[in-house]
């Protein structure tokens, strides 16, 4: 806690993911609110304030929700060789996943307005693409330093939360805004964004996919990922899709349409 920042780093770095998630969800919020205390009382620049958070993984975000500064450690944890390389990335719009960009920008709004944020539960993709399980923190910056947010991430070790077993109960709203998201795009970039989500977000919002759009997402994946994804939702699809053509007595060409992106087909038989 009363640790200079360059030892409180190395300590930091001596410890496993778990003991650093432990260690900053104690004392995370003291070591930022002091720092930022002391920023507002002697006027120090960003990078005064980026180094009094030795250890701790921060961003400083302008009211677009762009990168203007950011800890090493934070450049670390998203695969970045140093914090200069992420000035101009914007947080939410990129490095934020689309489950939880919506979130981020009632987070940068909330901050804007001066009111904080504490253990919002999110997700972040690495340089390289792949997806972190981050709880975030957020408080307001004073104007002249040029920045509008403070985001303080920790390692999310709740993790099972997002098992495959479980995930539509858990991501059925974000799915839900990811697809209003996604039929705004165009067929490139909405096939690029599904292409770039983990197994349990893409199958999420494969899911709750209009019927059309999710046989054009089928078409754009590999023959592995059409079957990982067949077996992990599949049957739910084709259980949704019947259930609909009960309840309101359609057509079999109907559910055929219904079941978009799925290989069905219907037999008969003769006495």
């Amino acid at each position: 806690m009363f640790m200079p920042p360059a030892l409180r780093t190395e300590a930091f770095h001596g410890m496993t993911p778990a003991q650093q998630s432990t260690t900053l969800t104690l004392i995370g919020p003291q070591i930022v609110q002091r720092a930022l205390q002391e920023q507002g009382d002697r006027q120090l620049s960003l990078d005064f304030l980026m180094m009094t958070l030795g250890g701790i993984n921060a961003w400083a975000t302008d009211d677009a929700g762009d990168v203007v500064a950011c800890t090493p450690d934070a450049a670390e944890l998203l695969e970045y060789d140093t914090p200069e390389k992420m000035i101009g990335r914007p947080l939410i719009k990129k490095i934020m996943r689309l489950p939880y960009r919506k979130q981020g920008e009632e987070m940068l709004g909330d901050a804007v307005k001066g009111q904080p944020r504490a253990d919002e539960h999110s997700g972040m993709r690495t340089k390289s693409g792949d997806p972190l399980q981050v709880v975030l923190d957020t408080a307001p910056m004073e104007a002249q330093t040029g920045a509008a947010a403070l985001w303080v991430g920790r390692l999310d070790k709740d993790l099972q939360r997002f098992d495959t077993g479980h995930v539509m109960d858990v991501m059925e709203p974000w799915a839900h805004d990811c697809c209003v998201t996604l039929e705004n795009m165009d067929p490139e970039a909405r096939l690029m964004e599904l292409q770039n989500m983990p197994v349990e977000e893409r199958v999420s919002v494969l899911m709750f996919m209009p019927p059309a759009l999710r046989t054009e997402a089928f078409h754009g994946m590999t023959p592995a990922q059409q079957s990982t994804t067949l077996t992990l939702i599949g049957p739910q699809i084709v259980q949704r899709a019947l259930q609909e053509q009960g309840d309101r007595q359609l057509s079999l060409d109907f559910l055929m349409m219904t079941l978009g992106g799925i290989n069905a087909c219907l037999l008969y038989t003769s006495d």
